[in-house]
């Protein structure tokens, strides 16, 4: 979770609506709501950590928990005309993936789904991509790809003014990619 409060407020904008893949214990939607975002959607595909901030975030109108796959859900909302990626501008954090093993990330797939939504001005933030970048842990399944390249061409398949700049963390020094407009 190395998303920051500082990341979210130099990229927030004018933008109301937090969307994050991978919920995991809450600290995400906490940030959120501590930068003041009006909504902050979550989804999570772990139903014992999705009931965990169900409980932690119970009675804040703010926060919309959704037990789902990242892919499951983007899919829904893709076509759900009135859904609030469609229709605003918003700031999407992805972060799920696997809690171990080597099974392949959702992240491709998000993207993809992303290039479908009605609106294409998101602020797009990837984190961990010195796993897929460097193929270790849940990211071997990108061993021998030029990751910066595909992603490049993922965002810039989602709207090709993105300008796409990679922060670092206390992981590494390009641990999150952040495609976003000016």
């Amino acid at each position: 979770m190395p998303i920051t409060k500082e990341l979210i407020k130099e990229y927030k904008k004018d933008k109301t609506v937090y969307f994050e893949t991978g919920t995991y214990h809450g600290q995400g939607v906490q940030l959120a709501l501590d930068t003041e975002f009006d909504t902050v959607y979550s989804v999570e595909i772990s139903e014992t950590l999705y009931n965990e901030c169900v409980t932690k975030f119970r009675g804040n109108e703010k926060v919309i928990l959704l037990q789902n796959t990242s892919e499951g859900y983007l899919e829904q909302a893709v076509v759900d005309i009135k859904h609030p990626l469609n229709t605003e501008r918003c700031f999407i954090y992805l972060d799920a993936h696997p809690m171990g093993g080597e099974a392949a990330p959702p992240l491709i797939n998000e993207l993809n789904l992303i290039a479908y939504l009605k609106r294409n001005d998101h602020t797009i933030v990837v984190d961990d991509f010195r796993l897929i970048r460097d193929a270790q842990a849940w990211g071997t399944c990108f061993k021998g790809k030029d990751m910066k390249e595909e992603f490049n061409r993922l965002f810039l398949a989602i709207n090709k003014d993105y300008e796409i700049t990679y922060h670092g963390d206390a992981w590494d020094d390009e641990d999150l990619i952040v495609a976003t407009l000016n």
